[in-house]
């Protein structure tokens, strides 16, 4: 059903409910209420300030959609028609995108680092250059102190 139906059905059956029907701002109300979910968000953020303004508001964004649709519709049509030029630009992408993990990883073996660190694997110690904290404290032989640089713990041998 389109808009325009929806808003003569919506006033023919305003005379069976008369509290809505002498009020603008319930009618306006209503009226947004009942459109489809996408009208509905459309017609809403324009902020309608009566019933008639609702009506339009909501008729000239259903128009629009539909012209969308329609070009939309008819682009799709000749791209299925003949291969475009941009049917030849995603399969190259597709292409490189697919190879492009692996150059990634050989990049990354090359220079000596892996660039995520898999799981359970630790960091790697640093000795920082800022000051330590007090807290420090002695198991078998190591230290860990905390390091006011970074905030961590560190172990010192």
């Amino acid at each position: 059903m389109t808009v325009r139906e929806y808003a003569r059905k919506f006033s023919a059956l305003l005379a069976y409910v008369p509290h809505v029907a002498g009020r603008e701002r319930a009618k306006s109300t209503r009226f947004v209420e009942g459109l489809n979910e996408e009208l509905y968000q459309n017609v809403l953020t324009s902020k309608p300030k009566s019933y008639a303004e609702a009506v339009d508001t909501a008729i000239h964004i259903e128009e629009g959609m539909r012209s969308h649709r329609t070009r939309r519709a008819q682009i799709v049509q000749a791209v299925q028609g003949g291969r475009s030029v941009g049917q030849g630009a995603q399969s190259s992408q597709s292409s490189h995108s697919a190879h492009y993990p692996q150059q990634q990883q050989q990049v990354a073996q090359q220079s000596g680092r892996q660039r995520f660190r898999t799981r359970g694997q630790q960091f790697k110690k640093k000795s920082c250059s800022g000051s330590s904290g007090s807290g420090s404290s002695s198991s078998r032989g190591s230290r860990v102190e905390f390091c006011g640089f970074f905030g961590g713990k560190h172990s010192s041998t």
